[in-house]
């Protein structure tokens, strides 16, 4: 499990990163540890790989904790991140700065780290 904290604007990699590659679906999930500011407000993970972008709404988490979507993780040599927004019904929005938690999707789903 990849855990990042959130502390207002700033989410950090607390837990190291984890090796993920393409073709990786529910294998790996993403805790979310959110500061006070956080409270009230209601969150939405977005994941990236730079060309696909997935919003996860709050309503899909287990908790705080998020699977990482495969359509991120479904073209090899792309990079993985992940980010979080807060909002909530008086207009407050709270979003992160990206976080790499993951390495290179950069294998096929046939390839392990000896093939490269």
């Amino acid at each position: 499990m990849i855990t990042i904290h959130c502390s207002r604007a700033c989410a950090h990699l607390c837990s190291p990163p984890e090796l993920l590659t393409a073709g990786m679906s529910k294998a790996v999930t993403v805790q979310f540890v959110f500061s006070p500011a956080w409270d009230g407000l209601t969150k939405t993970a977005v994941f990236t790989n730079g060309k696909t972008t997935v919003d996860v709404l709050a309503a899909n988490w287990d908790g705080d904790t998020v699977p990482v979507p495969h359509e991120v993780l479904a073209v090899p040599g792309r990079h993985a991140r992940v980010g979080v927004y807060g909002a909530n019904e008086s207009g407050v929005i709270l979003p992160t700065v990206w976080v790499s938690p993951v390495s290179y999707t950069h294998l096929r789903a046939h390839e392990t780290v000896l093939d490269l």
